[in-house]
């Protein structure tokens, strides 16, 4: 578990992933947001740093693939993203530590938990942004979301190739929205050839994946 986190890590260290921010990780859960850093707003389009959010998760996926062909582990990654208005800040005395909350994390969170292995969960309203951006999604359908009824939830299958860098950015005006990516992964010990059944592992990781 604590190779994926440093690995996780590492991609924010790439330049293109320089508006995320870790949040935390609890267990196996992977939590990190985007469009929290003042210093990037009116430097680029609105919605950049969303497409970025997206653009790690898919970074994270490869990097569990990467790693499962050298392992005896069959990791998999469950992401949830939602994009709207938070609340950060840092809390406690002796440790204080910075968190985000509000109802752009729950809708994270519940996209991350109603999620499918593998996949990229996104509500409706993220979806219209990133189709706008070239992305290519899977409607799923409606989804029963705890404390939110049914909701309109897409899977984000990927990028298309010709759109890539095509966009014009266009400095934003007012303060860009935030986005949160939510994840957890879950470990699946493979089936040994000698006698070993099959056992499964499941970790949480504030970033499903």
């Amino acid at each position: 578990l604590n190779e994926i986190i440093v690995d996780f890590d590492e991609l924010l260290a790439e330049p293109r992933f320089s508006s995320i921010e870790k949040i935390k990780t609890v267990g196996a859960s992977y939590m990190a947001a985007s469009g929290l850093n003042p210093t990037h707003r009116g430097k680029e389009d609105e919605h950049d740093h969303i497409c970025a959010l997206v653009d790690f998760a898919i970074a994270m996926k490869q990097c569990l693939e990467e790693l499962n062909k050298h392992s005896f582990n069959n990791f998999q990654l469950r992401v949830g993203i939602s994009s709207g208005a938070l609340v950060g800040g840092v809390i406690g005395a002796r440790k204080p530590v910075y968190d985000i909350w509000g109802n752009t994390v729950n809708e994270a969170s519940r996209m991350d938990s109603t999620g499918a292995m593998g996949r990229i969960q996104i509500p409706k309203e993220t979806a219209m942004m990133l189709t706008a951006r070239g992305y290519q999604l899977e409607y799923r359908g409606l989804v029963p979301v705890k404390g939110k009824g049914e909701m309109e939830t897409y899977y984000v299958v990927g990028r298309s190739v010709s759109t890539q860098g095509q966009f014009t950015r266009t400095p934003s005006q007012h303060a860009s929205l935030a986005a949160v990516v939510y994840g957890m992964v879950q470990a699946r010990r493979r089936q040994n050839t000698v006698k070993r059944t099959n056992t499964q592992r499941q970790m949480k990781l504030d970033s499903s994946p």
